[in-house]
């Protein structure tokens, strides 16, 4: 799965990156771990259910 990242695109290198991984790379890793964690958790929530009348 392609992270979309567009906007970083257009912004470029940031000036004050000091690491041998790109910045682009980088953060499109951490944007994945973030989208599966989150997908794990909605899709383990409880369904809530209507209240009782």
């Amino acid at each position: 799965m392609k992270i979309e990242s567009a906007v970083l695109k257009r912004l470029g290198p940031i000036p004050l990156w000091r690491s041998s991984e790109k910045c682009l790379d980088s953060l499109e890793t951490m944007y994945r771990k973030a989208m599966d964690k989150t997908r794990k958790l909605l899709l383990s929530a409880p369904t809530p259910q209507k209240p009782a009348s």
